[in-house]
């Protein structure tokens, strides 16, 4: 339910574009309707001016504002496909790093892993070889013959 609900939320940077573009459109729908009110008003017989100079300056005005928004919901789009795309290749890049990093990690932990081991090896080595040591000691000062004291004492 949480990943569904992330997908639906637009992008911090998306809710400002998303607005504008909401905007064009309506300017766009706005400036098609002026033309039909003015298509109207000239097929009709009474509310219609003299000479039709009202809906020829309606439709002078609005024409070009009409064009001129729908290059620009074009241009937008054109724009978020190579932002999209921009966007894929910066994640693609990314993860490609974060793999490589992972694995570098990955070699690191072993060779940590295995100095420690080689560590612990060498050290238990030392520590019997000490305890060897001490066992002949023993042995030796607990001989039939050997003095009470000890080499030692």
């Amino acid at each position: 339910a949480r990943a569904a609900r992330r997908r639906t939320r637009p992008a911090p940077g998306m809710r400002g574009c998303m607005e504008r573009r909401f905007v064009q459109v309506l300017a766009l729908l706005c400036s098609f309707a002026l033309v039909v009110v003015a298509f109207v008003f000239a097929c009709q017989e009474h509310s219609r001016s003299k000479l039709l100079h009202k809906e020829l300056l309606i439709c002078l005005s609005v024409l070009p504002n009409a064009v001129f928004f729908g290059r620009m919901l074009c241009k937008r789009d054109d724009r978020i496909v190579q932002q999209e795309r921009a966007i894929a290749e910066t994640m693609a890049n990314l993860r490609k790093e974060y793999e490589s990093l992972l694995a570098s990690i990955r070699v690191l932990l072993g060779k940590a892993t295995y100095g420690t081991a080689a560590l612990a090896e060498n050290d238990f080595e030392s520590k019997r070889r000490d305890f060897l040591r001490f066992l002949d000691r023993v042995e030796d000062r607990a001989a039939p013959g050997a003095p009470a004291g000890g080499p030692d004492a």
